[in-house]
């Protein structure tokens, strides 16, 4: 990075604060790889979102494990990252939960949902998985784990009796 010890103290004053950029730095990476995933006509979008992100996350194992760690010391109020990871929490509800809305009003999910409930608990299951993966030490089937939460939830929101197809390639 070209930065000196004493460059990189000036920007970061403790190593909880460079610990919290590197966080938001994950947290802008999601969000770009949430925007790559193309919009299929088949009402997929809102988990195929999430099966690509958890996808993609595997191949960074120190990212899941940085932020394992950092939502524990974000839940202090006093924490550095306490206000970050508020805010992720936030926009990423808002957005998961939009999407589902949207899928809705395209009639391939059901109207009748709180979609803000729903996301919520979409996200408490993203988080605990990674959770569990970190002290599994990597063994617990990530990806695999979440591709079956979803195909659940999709039987569960899906405005027809057909099962939405999460397998095909995207």
């Amino acid at each position: 990075m070209g930065l000196s010890e004493p460059g990189l103290r000036h920007h970061f004053p403790t190593k909880k604060h460079l610990l919290v950029a590197v966080a938001g730095r994950r947290f802008d990476l999601l969000a770009t790889w949430a925007r790559e995933v193309h919009k299929p006509e088949d009402g997929t979008r809102p988990f195929r979102v999430t099966l690509c992100i958890t996808e993609r996350m595997v191949t960074q194992p120190g990212l899941i494990e940085l932020f394992v760690l950092m939502s524990a010391e974000a839940a202090g109020p006093a924490s550095p990252a306490h206000d970050l990871y508020a805010t992720h929490y936030d926009r990423v509800v808002r957005a998961i939960s939009g999407e589902f809305r949207s899928t809705a009003e395209q009639g391939f999910l059901r109207a009748n949902v709180d979609y803000e409930a729903v996301a919520g608990r979409y996200i408490a299951m993203s988080d605990g998985l990674q959770l569990q993966w970190v002290l599994s030490g990597g063994a617990l089937d990530l990806v695999g784990l979440m591709r079956g939460y979803l195909e659940q939830l999709a039987l569960t929101l899906h405005a027809s009796p057909d099962p939405l197809d999460l397998t095909s390639a995207v």
